[in-house]
């Protein structure tokens, strides 16, 4: 059973000699893939004529439709006339038959056929409706866009310390959630980690079109700035940031790479949709940092111990006392004098791009969100504490006082342990608030500091001379803010695995954050989200979906065809070239790839 759609199509001459022809067709049959172009005289007989729907017939994906030619007609032009029907198959089982099609626009009958769908699988029920991604990016808003933040944004970004919204959860927190935990995972997909590119470590598309390449689209956010970091090379963590064994590459001219000695780390935006802005409530700088890319040898490479932080510079207190892990600080603060784009340390980078934003948007109603995940996670609540110290969250007319200060929130996603207790207790004399979310299986979260940690903070009532004295040890870590746990064992999309790296990835953070109703509630997801996005970079998906695992990569990984039948790296567009402004000189440093 199938329902019928008719369209009368013409294509002149002149598309054909332009090979426009799958355009026409694909535009006329509202299909976004292409069909094979063929010569008019292709057009001469019906037999022929269908030899262009080949192709369209064995891609289509948008409604699983066939197309048939039932007349074709040469024009006086040399074009062609032709009657076309698309039959749309009408699932077994359902309720929807033809007659409940009759009358309906081909746009309603493919909703219907969909919708039906969707009621005989309803766990297919997260699927997004396929459509063409372009007219989706002018017609629709995104997912969040019906959950009102507006009076409520204090309360939201924890004000209370979240108190009566995690159990159960708030629709309106989980879209948030969720919101910025989309925002960091545009840091890893934008992220280029192929070692055979010339431009491996830096980001794969312009900051202002970032977001809608990443497919966040209409998210009514501004990206104004990017984030670049370095290591010390006598530390540990500076494996983190090596990409290429230059000496022992000789056929590859260390001059071509973009940099040799930074990676990009983040990005920073602003709310600017007046739109967004009312559901939000008041104008959000978020400031976003990206953890690693898929493994988790850098937990290895931490030095595990406290340093102190040095950022309370008017030493309103005794920042000895306040101590950061070592690795942590030392990407946050580190800069290299032969890298164009960190020249100044990612510390300084953030601190003059916020200080431009809220100068920008004194007289605005304002917030600060600091997101990441793992080790981006562990960034955020540096950064966040920086800003904090430092005075950064206030308008520079408005005296220093609590009631003045832009409040300021980390949402940190599978974030290991940062600081002592003493960070953790200026954090919050700070006003700084932290939700942190947390697999229940991901050992990220229990690092460093496994046995000295805030589990221990029980003895400071029963014994305090000993907490007094683990507490000053330099492996004893408290981790800082709220905790939601979450449990990948509770989707019935996942598979029943505590495999280390799914625990870990930040696609089913949000997908778990999605369906969380509670402890001992049940799963069920909330917000319409791709359930294939899991499967980004996992194979943490149960195989019935039949998603196949880490489908997320550049087509042909990267390489594309020469006119000579030739495979060759793909040349980035021109303004995807990473270029780094050196503030010193007042120039900017274009880093294209010569060949």
């Amino acid at each position: 059973m199938a329902a019928v759609v008719s369209s009368q199509i013409v294509v002149s001459s002149l598309d054909l000699q332009r090979k426009t022809a799958a355009g026409a067709l694909g535009e006329c049959l509202g299909s976004v893939k292409t069909c094979q172009i063929v010569p008019p005289r292709v057009f001469d007989t019906r037999l022929r004529a269908r030899k262009c729907f080949e192709g369209l017939n064995s891609s289509n994906s948008r409604s699983r439709s066939e197309f048939r030619i039932s007349s074709a007609l040469r024009t006086d032009d040399g074009g062609a006339s032709m009657s076309v029907q698309e039959e749309i198959p009408i699932p077994k089982g359902s309720d929807v038959d033809e007659e409940d099609l009759e009358g309906l626009t081909k746009e309603e009958r493919l909703e219907a056929v969909q919708d039906a769908k969707l009621a005989l699988h309803p766990e297919r029920g997260l699927l997004e409706k396929p459509t063409d991604l372009e007219d989706r990016g002018k017609e629709e808003k995104h997912p969040f866009a019906h959950l009102h933040v507006g009076q409520r944004w204090r309360e939201i970004q924890g004000a209370n310390q979240w108190a009566g919204l995690l159990e159960p959860l708030d629709e309106v927190l989980r879209g948030e959630i969720m919101r910025y935990g989309e925002f960091a995972q545009v840091a890893y997909d934008a992220f280029d980690y192929d070692t055979h590119s010339h431009y491996c470590g830096s980001a794969k598309y312009h900051k202002k079109r970032l977001l809608e390449r990443v497919g966040l689209l209409n998210r009514g956010y501004e990206v104004t700035d990017y984030i670049y970091a370095t290591s010390g090379h006598d530390h540990p963590i500076a494996n983190f940031f090596r990409r290429f064994d230059f000496d022992d590459t000789d056929d590859w001219d260390a001059d071509e790479i973009w940099d040799k000695e930074c990676n990009w780390m983040g990005f920073v935006a602003v709310a600017t949709d007046e739109e967004e802005i009312a559901r939000l409530g008041r104008r959000d700088i978020v400031i976003v940092w990206r953890g690693t890319v898929s493994k988790l040898e850098w937990l290895e490479n931490l030095r595990d111990y406290l340093a102190p932080s040095a950022f309370d510079l008017q030493e309103r207190l005794g920042s000895a006392d306040i101590k950061i892990e070592a690795g942590f600080l030392n990407v946050y603060t580190s800069r290299h004098e032969y890298s164009a784009y960190t020249k100044r340390s990612a510390r300084e980078q953030v601190h003059s791009a916020l200080k431009r934003l809220v100068r920008r948007y004194k007289d605005d109603e304002m917030s600060i969100t600091v997101t990441g995940h793992s080790l981006g996670s562990a960034l955020a609540h540096v950064c966040a504490y920086d800003l904090a110290e430092n005075d950064f969250h206030f308008r520079e007319e408005h005296p220093r006082v609590p009631v003045n200060a832009i409040p300021l929130t980390v949402f940190s996603f599978a974030g290991p342990r940062v600081g002592n207790d003493a960070f953790k207790d200026r954090m919050e004399e700070l006003g700084v608030k932290v939700l942190r979310l947390v697999n229940k299986h991901d050992r990220v979260p229990k690092v460093p500091g496994i046995l000295l940690n805030e589990r221990l903070e029980m003895l400071e009532e029963k014994a305090g001379f000993l907490w007094n004295w683990i507490e000053k040890l330099p492996w004893t870590y408290t981790h800082c803010g709220v905790s939601l746990e979450i449990d990948n064992l509770d989707s019935p999309f996942l598979r029943k695995s505590k495999d280390a790296l799914n625990a870990h990835n930040l696609e089913a953070y949000i997908h778990l954050v999605n369906g969380y109703r509670g402890k001992n509630k049940g799963f069920e997801p909330a917000i319409p989200r791709d359930i294939a996005l899991i499967n980004k970079a996992s194979d943490f998906l149960r195989p019935k979906h039949s998603i196949p695992p880490s489908w997320w990569q550049e087509e042909n990984k990267g390489l594309m065809r020469t006119k000579e039948g030739r495979w060759v790296p793909r040349v980035r567009d021109p303004d995807d070239v990473p270029m780094a402004e050196d503030l010193e000189h007042e120039t900017a440093v274009n880093f294209s790839n010569s060949s």
